[in-house]
């Protein structure tokens, strides 16, 4: 009985409305129509990440969203950043065509990460899209990035010493590996100024040090620059990189000249403060180019009477060759 009554009520509600809906409809027909705005026909592709060795052949997916009225055409094309073609990755272009039937469908690009065994920072490329039929297109590029999966520089690589990743009982807090195409300015400072503390005669400028396959350089050229007959370069990590205690582990090919004079040194964080030598001052390693084939360290300190003392603490003489012949 109540479902009777119901299908009776729904009929006559909707004999009813029907003459509703026309009048409403002969009303609008003399008006501008709206018209429907529909969804803009975008590429959807994400910026990614890969470990390099995971595998050799990886792909993207490149989605189309909207509905098209002609088959759209996309070009694309890798272009290289920090990470190079044919070093890190192969180089590929090509084109995708979405037709109305596909535009709910992905398509993949293809592309080979290269593996190697050289240590380097995370690294990327970019792949760059154009076409000719859609014009509006949001996404112009999208970054593609390399992680890497070497723990260090080989001996095949650069021969000689190889610096230890792990050590019993100690805990690794940081390392550069010098990866990329350029300095790591959250590790460093580029120190671009002469009239240093020394009476040295070069003047330090970011351009004589550069970064590539794993390696800084560093470099000394006679040329006059601010009154100065030399130019070199010097990075510091002050405000950067600093601990109180730990072990500092570098590895290094010296140069061989009479006046050049390559070091590696510390300073106390509080030498704005402090002053020096009161902050003291632990250089590492320094060699002399006319004594190519010994490096020595040295502490600085302010002694009780207040004034500067230094201690050598070691001196190291290779028995064959010298520091320039290979990495120590």
């Amino acid at each position: 009985m109540i479902e009777l009554i119901s299908k009776y009520t729904v009929y006559k509600n909707f004999q009813y409305f029907m003459p509703i809906v026309l009048v409403l409809f002969c009303c609008e027909s003399n008006k501008t129509r709206i018209p429907v705005v529909g969804i803009k026909t975008t590429i959807e592709i994400n910026d990614t990440t890969f470990t390099e060795g995971e595998t050799d052949w990886t792909y993207l997916q490149v989605k189309l969203t909207g509905i098209p009225k002609t088959p759209v055409i996309v070009e694309y094309e890798t272009v290289q950043a920090t990470a190079e073609e044919g070093k890190d990755f192969e180089q590929v272009s090509g084109v995708l065509v979405f037709s109305e039937k596909e535009a709910s469908q992905s398509q993949s690009i293809f592309i080979k990460i290269i593996n190697d065994d050289k240590y380097e920072q995370e690294e990327f490329f970019e792949i760059h899209f154009t076409n000719d039929t859609l014009k509006y297109i949001n996404i112009k590029k999208v970054k593609i990035t390399i992680l890497d999966n070497d723990v260090q520089l080989t001996d095949n690589d650069y021969p000689g010493y190889a610096t230890p990743m792990v050590y019993e009982g100690w805990n690794l807090l940081w390392a550069d590996e010098f990866g990329g195409n350029k300095l790591n300015q959250e590790y460093w400072t580029q120190e671009n100024r002469g009239n240093w503390y020394n009476k040295e005669l070069q003047y330090y400028k970011s351009e004589n040090s550069t970064v590539k396959d794993g390696l800084l350089t560093i470099a000394a050229k006679p040329e006059l620059i601010d009154n100065h007959n030399y130019s070199s370069s010097r990075m510091s990590s002050k405000h950067k990189i600093f601990y109180k205690y730990g072990r500092i582990d570098i590895r290094a090919r010296l140069p061989f000249s009479q006046g050049l004079w390559p070091a590696f040194w510390m300073m106390g964080e509080n030498r704005d403060k402090a002053g020096w030598p009161e902050c003291g001052e632990i250089d590492i390693m320094e060699l002399r180019g006319g004594i190519p084939n010994t490096v020595g360290a040295t502490v600085h300190y302010k002694n009780s009477a207040g004034n500067h003392q230094y201690v050598t603490t070691n001196k190291y003489t290779l028995t064959n060759g010298d520091f320039s012949d290979e990495f120590h």
